[in-house]
């Protein structure tokens, strides 16, 4: 009877923890990427199941649990947390969260209005901060990435470091911002 109950007590975990991967998935937000969600969410999981795994090691030593039915349970539980590790580390692995935040951000200053164009060089190209591509001045996108040019922050034209739009040297090199 005991083996039947803790039996179904692991299956509902799993299947509770697990649901979330499997259902649909959510609208996405206009601020967070899909990839922070599942980040978060992953993140969620894995304390999720750590505390689980503490839990169950209490209930162990306090008696409540045989150990036959501990070390099930603990395999279980382990065997989940490192699923869940492994994906977070491919995750991380393959997304660069910093610029998406970044991306976000700006995203979301451009919606509100908190938007100037980026002051160029008198030059015949400007060159993408972010992969360097040449492009026209007249260009509001990158023709390589995509990157927009017109952010709420200065690009120094010797460095190409983003300082804020109130700046008026960079604070990577010192360059005057305001050059024209």
């Amino acid at each position: 009877m005991e083996l039947t109950i803790s039996v179904l007590i692991a299956v509902v975990v799993l299947v509770l923890v697990t649901l979330p991967l499997f259902g649909k998935r959510k609208k996405k937000s206009n601020f967070f990427s899909n990839e922070l969600e599942t980040f978060a969410n992953l993140n969620f999981q894995k304390e999720t199941v750590l505390s689980n795994l503490m839990d169950v090691e209490m209930d162990f030593k306090m008696g409540k649990l045989n150990e036959d039915d501990y070390e099930r349970l603990k395999s279980n539980l382990t065997f989940e947390a490192s699923f869940i590790l492994e994906k977070l580390e491919l995750l991380d692995q393959s997304v660069d969260f910093e610029t998406h935040i970044e991306n976000e951000i700006k995203s979301h200053r451009r919606m509100n209005g908190h938007v100037s164009t980026i002051q160029k060089e008198e030059t015949e190209t400007l060159d993408c901060p972010i992969c360097s591509a040449k492009n026209d001045l007249a260009n509001k996108f990158c023709n390589s990435c995509g990157h927009s040019f017109e952010v709420a922050e200065k690009i120094c034209s010797e460095c190409s470091t983003a300082n804020p739009i109130e700046s008026n040297f960079c604070g990577n090199c010192g360059g005057n911002l305001n050059k024209s």
